[in-house]
């Protein structure tokens, strides 16, 4: 029984800090990464994908003009539903400032048919695309842990990596977007 509990107690903590994860961790890049390659964006590759709307994500219109959030996540995954709102408010707030939302959806064979139903009954407004293969993820976030983000500065540079999600990590995610907008932090 002791056993028993631990493991659920194990289960919950997991949930709360990532899935995949052992919670949220970032990095902060910028000046001393190295020179992007032709292809990639330091290190992010330049991809093309279709979203849930049918329309066609092209990364490299945005490079240059616009910061880039992008978000990998998974409708099984607790803590993506959780981070979920503060993407759509960064959306709301910010999407005509110059930031540019993109949600890369993890889900699988199994559980692909619940991403446009969630997005839908949630009221998310962003770009969705699903990434059913990982091709994308595979480039970007390698472990493809769920919930990642990669903040790119309008320059396409990665300003910023974040593993796993913590509702108290909100406001600084908010202070970043606006920094590398331009609005302060």
């Amino acid at each position: 029984m002791n056993n028993l509990l631990k493991l659920l107690g194990l289960g919950i903590l997991l949930m709360m800090t990532g899935c995949a994860t052992t919670g949220a961790a970032t990095s902060d890049t910028g000046a001393t990464n190295p020179a992007p390659a032709e292809s990639t964006t330091a290190g992010v590759p330049i991809f093309q994908a279709t979203d849930i709307n049918g329309e066609t994500f092209d990364l490299s219109a945005h490079i240059g003009s616009e910061v880039v959030f992008i978000s990998f996540w998974a409708t099984w995954c607790e803590p993506c539903k959780t981070e979920m709102p503060l993407i759509q408010q960064l959306h709301d707030d910010y999407g005509s400032k110059g930031l540019k939302v993109l949600s890369v959806s993890l889900d699988g064979p199994d559980t692909v048919s619940g991403v446009e139903p969630y997005i839908q009954t949630q009221g998310y407004t962003f770009q969705v695309v699903v990434d059913e293969d990982t091709s994308i993820a595979q480039a970007i976030n390698p472990r493809t842990v769920a919930p990642f983000t990669v903040i790119l500065a309008k320059d396409g540079q990665v300003a910023k990596t974040i593993e796993g999600f913590q509702l108290s990590e909100s406001e600084h995610i908010i202070a970043t977007v606006k920094d590398l907008l331009g609005l302060g932090g």
